[in-house]
């Protein structure tokens, strides 16, 4: 899977999460902000906190 792909997958399991967890939104909008520099430690953390959440 490329960058790219894995990147707007992540996205998209990013949307659906925060509709899930409005609350969490303004942590994971910081981490977002954060992701163009670190792409591959953000995405990470993200899939981390999706996966415990469902």
């Amino acid at each position: 899977m490329s960058f790219f792909e894995r990147s707007k997958t992540q996205s998209g399991k990013l949307n659906e999460y925060l509709s899930k967890n409005p609350y969490s939104g303004i942590v994971l909008l910081s981490l977002k902000s954060r992701m163009f520099l670190f792409p591959k430690t953000v995405g990470t953390l993200i899939e981390i906190i999706i996966t415990k959440e469902s």
